[in-house]
């Protein structure tokens, strides 16, 4: 048998530091397959008490996760560490298997062992299975044991490795997120908002970019402390995020100031969005002054950006002037 190398089970490409990892286990399972040729062989980590498959070899290396389901935690009669065990696959889990879509392949016997950590707990496992036709000619586990043990051993050090970098990584990404976020709101601080302007700008479709300036902040700071101000941002980037849609971006771009990107939109979209943005910002007791441009009025999202931050200056110079005009005309009167 020349079973296909899978990278992971479910078909997507490897990526970020744990790329390698995946690559040395799939060849770990080549190897060990060598020894004792089965139809299917996977790993799975231990992630919160679920295993989770990270390579897979085979013809059914498709239905690695219901291999899994349905043989992981049938062992611990069986097991006898570190050699590699072997059992019959009961009725049950033949019956889960079909559901799974594994009708044309159904395993009769197994193979299985758990990988020890650094520690000695059980840190994944190991899965291969077998048709009952290859069952009698498969030769005894324990006449190839010694090979076996090293290949389980590879495996078990190589799994440790992943499961460390998947916990750096881990660390790294949210690292990375927190550095864009900002504390007080939730929503994407400058340096998350110049990241996603710059990818947007690599996308082809239309883009708005919109700018939004609170009208009274300083007001409600200096009257009624800085504890009702924050209060008011974070009721601002709430009602922001419940008008945006799922592929839009938020931020706060500082003070008093948001900014929203608007993906693959429309003129008339846009408009929409703003009244209901608009709607949505009244209803929240918050007061703002609105710009938005499109990428195509502008020619650049940089040049959309000073557009949008000229119209919004402008409406917020009107309201002033409207207020300056009912403040004369009470005088007056």
């Amino acid at each position: 048998m020349s079973p296909a190398t899978v990278a992971d089970s479910r078909g997507a490409p490897n990526q970020g530091v744990n790329g390698l990892a995946r690559l040395v286990l799939s060849t770990q399972l080549e190897i060990l397959n060598s020894f004792l040729p089965a139809s299917c062989w996977l790993v799975a980590v231990h992630q919160n008490d679920q295993p989770e498959i990270v390579s897979a070899i085979g013809e059914r290396a498709t239905i690695a996760d219901a291999l899994v389901a349905c043989l992981a935690d049938r062992w611990d009669v069986h097991d006898r560490e570190p050699s590699l065990v072997r059992r019959t696959v009961v009725a049950v889990e033949h019956e889960a298997l079909v559901t799974a879509g594994c009708s044309g392949w159904s395993p009769t016997h197994a193979y299985g062992a758990r990988l020890r950590g650094t520690r000695g707990e059980v840190s994944g496992i190991v899965l291969g299975c077998i048709r009952e036709a290859e069952h009698d000619s498969q030769p005894g586990v324990h006449s190839t044991s010694h090979e076996i043990e090293l290949c389980l051993h590879a495996i078990a050090r190589t799994l440790n490795l992943y499961a460390a970098l998947s916990a750096t990584e881990k660390l790294v990404y949210e690292t990375q997120r927190r550095a864009q976020i900002d504390p007080l709101t939730q929503v994407l601080n400058r340096a998350g908002w110049n990241r996603r302007l710059r990818n947007a700008a690599a996308t082809g479709v239309e883009v708005a970019v919109g700018l939004l300036d609170l009208d009274y902040l300083k007001f409600i700071n200096d009257t009624r402390g800085h504890l009702a101000g924050d209060a008011l941002l974070q009721s601002t980037a709430r009602a922001i995020r419940s008008v945006l849609r799922a592929n839009d971006s938020v931020a706060r771009l500082g003070g008093d100031e948001f900014a929203v990107l608007l993906f693959d939109v429309t003129p008339d979209v846009v408009a929409y969005l703003r009244e209901r943005l608009r709607h949505t910002l009244a209803d929240a007791n918050v007061s703002a002054s609105i710009g938005v441009a499109l990428r195509s009025e502008s020619g650049s999202l940089a040049n959309a950006m000073q557009l949008a931050d000229r119209r919004m200056y402008q409406e917020k110079h009107g309201k002033q002037r409207a207020r300056a005009v009912n403040v004369n005309a009470g005088d007056f009167e």
